[in-house]
């Protein structure tokens, strides 16, 4: 049984996750506010970054129909959340192409374009990959690592020709290109191997 912890102490440490898996907590509020699907206007954002900000200070506790979403966009059980990090309960191990595409950790972001599943070249079940995720979310340090690793590309050094690419494997450590795209925007060629 979990020792539930004061509202104070749970917003300590939701504050804290919340801080190493979102570069704002706008964008928390952004992942909230599509979980319960509500459309993320800047006056639903700021309703919920005002709801959060009390959360966070104590001066609220979490609800019962927010724990779970909470418990979802963090990655944490619902014990790890009520009893501020102590249960340590892990509720899942499966990294989305969402919650990559919100993190601010490297080794992180290392780990999943290099698993064997590849999971990073899959949409899930929003047809959205990781990329599309870190576009929509403003996260360019996440787009920084993946052009400078030579995961994706945008001008072809090989062929000098502008385009996007996807590689599995860095293309100077030899790795092949799986997918490109090539061509003026009125007018372009996907290629695959």
């Amino acid at each position: 049984m979990i020792q539930l912890k004061s509202n104070k102490q749970i917003g300590e440490y939701l504050k804290k996750q919340i801080e190493s898996r979102f570069s704002k907590q706008a964008d928390f509020c952004r992942g909230y506010l599509r979980e319960i699907g509500v459309e993320a206007t800047n006056e639903e954002i700021r309703k919920q970054a005002n709801r959060l900000s009390q959360i966070l200070k104590g001066d609220k506790g979490i609800q019962i129909t927010d724990l779970p979403i909470y418990s979802e966009l963090l990655g944490l059980s619902c014990e790890q959340i009520l009893s501020a990090g102590e249960a340590l309960i892990p509720k899942n191990n499966r990294p989305s192409n969402y919650l990559i595409a919100m993190s601010n950790d490297q080794a992180e972001w290392e780990q999943y374009v290099e698993r064997e599943d590849k999971l990073i070249l899959n949409c899930d079940e929003y047809n959205k990959t990781a990329i599309d995720y870190a576009l929509e979310f403003g996260n360019y340090r996440f787009l920084k690592f993946m052009l400078d690793k030579e995961y994706i590309w945008f001008v072809d050094e090989r062929k000098k020709k502008p385009g996007l690419g996807l590689a599995l494997t860095p293309v100077s450590k030899g790795g092949v290109p799986i997918a490109e795209i090539t061509g003026s925007l009125e007018s372009f060629t996907i290629t695959t191997d």
